[in-house]
């Protein structure tokens, strides 16, 4: 289980879409579960991967063992909670939801498994619903992969307003120097020769 971080009052703790973006081996799925472990709200982990003590108690894990229908299945209940409480508002203009949180590990990889039948709505095509209306209802993503486009979580479409349903791009690893040439003061900041494990951008 990932141990505690000084995150608690971070805008990552409360945030409602967020991309953890970096290479094999860069850590993100341990930054993602510091991060699910300060988050006050219930968290659902999709990842076929999961064993023991590897999620915070405060995630609900699906999938593991690779059942890959399991999260399919997952990702379609939030879909339709994310429907239920839609109605709910058209109904009270002030309808209050308890906030949730889907989070996926290397999520590009997670739908390239899953097989659909007939008529069955793509996981990606769930995936930016929730990330383009969720914002709306208290249903927040958290994501890990290997990029920052759509295609990177198995989604198609436009790159460029798939990005703008992000709150924070958290990158990792190789990641971390490209994002770099655009902060200026944060490097000058930091001892010579050193480079930050992990940086965030909006």
């Amino acid at each position: 289980m990932p141990p505690p971080c000084p995150c608690r009052s971070s805008p990552w703790t409360s945030s409602h879409a967020d991309l953890i973006v970096g290479n094999r081996g860069s850590e993100k799925t341990t930054l993602l579960g510091t991060l699910l472990a300060e988050r006050p709200e219930r968290c659902y982990v999709l990842d076929p991967h999961a064993h023991p003590e590897k999620w915070p108690a405060n995630a609900t894990v699906i999938g593991g063992g690779r059942r890959f229908a399991a999260i399919y299945t997952a990702l379609l209940r939030a879909k339709s909670e994310l429907d239920a409480r839609a109605k709910r508002i058209n109904e009270d203009q002030h309808a209050l939801f308890i906030p949730l949180t889907l989070t996926s590990d290397e999520r590009g990889a997670v739908v390239g498994e899953i097989t659909l039948g007939k008529d069955e709505e793509p996981p990606g095509r769930v995936t930016l619903s929730l990330l383009k209306e969720g914002r709306k209802f208290k249903l927040n993503f958290i994501g890990c992969a290997h990029g920052d486009t759509a295609e990177s979580l198995g989604c198609k479409g436009d790159t460029a307003a798939f990005r703008a349903s992000f709150d924070w791009f958290i990158s990792c690893g190789a990641f971390v120097g490209p994002q770099l040439r655009d902060m200026p003061a944060l490097v000058r900041q930091l001892p010579l020769g050193q480079t930050p494990r992990a940086t965030a951008s909006r």
